[in-house]
């Protein structure tokens, strides 16, 4: 396994540090390597859950319980990841149609868009869903970065602030 060695401040000397590190690229190509293998694994399992969602749409017409089978399983199997990785407009659609599929309204003349509103709540649809976890996501992350180091709050207050 490969192990990602990041960085705060560059190296005082690069000559020196480029043989531990490489050409001295900083935080941005460490991570952007990170996020390109996650995009993999998200893409993968994206992949390899379609016949669980397929399973789940063809008890939906019987089983009331396939909206459940969706929220828990499908949805969590299919997204995991996308905080890191991000989902193409592609798969959200894909999501969006399963999730219509699991809900047990006849295809005929449904809209998908409330389809799903009526069958998960506006709430849990699962693109208010994958918004809802970013969101969560970042601002964890960002309350994690102010905790331990305040002079980033300065950095972060200055970028957002409008210097109009």
């Amino acid at each position: 396994m490969e192990k990602w060695k990041i960085e705060r401040t560059p190296p005082k000397n690069q000559l020196e540090s480029a043989g531990e590190y490489g050409p001295y690229s900083g935080l941005h190509s460490s991570l952007h390597r990170w996020a390109s293998r996650c995009k993999q694994i998200f893409n993968k399992r994206f992949i390899n859950s379609a016949s669980r969602r397929f399973r789940a749409a063809r008890l939906a017409p019987t089983f009331g319980g396939a909206r459940r089978l969706f929220s828990g399983s499908c949805f969590s199997v299919s997204t995991w990841g996308h905080q890191v990785a991000g989902v193409p407009k592609s798969r959200l659609l894909q999501l969006e149609q399963s999730a219509a599929r699991t809900s047990g309204i006849r295809a005929n003349g449904r809209c998908r868009f409330f389809t799903v509103c009526v069958a998960y709540s506006p709430r849990n649809h699962p693109i208010a869903r994958i918004l809802k976890e970013v969101f969560s996501v970042w601002l964890q992350v960002l309350a994690e970065v102010i905790r331990t180091s305040p002079e980033w709050y300065i950095r972060i207050r200055r970028a957002w602030t409008c210097n109009t």
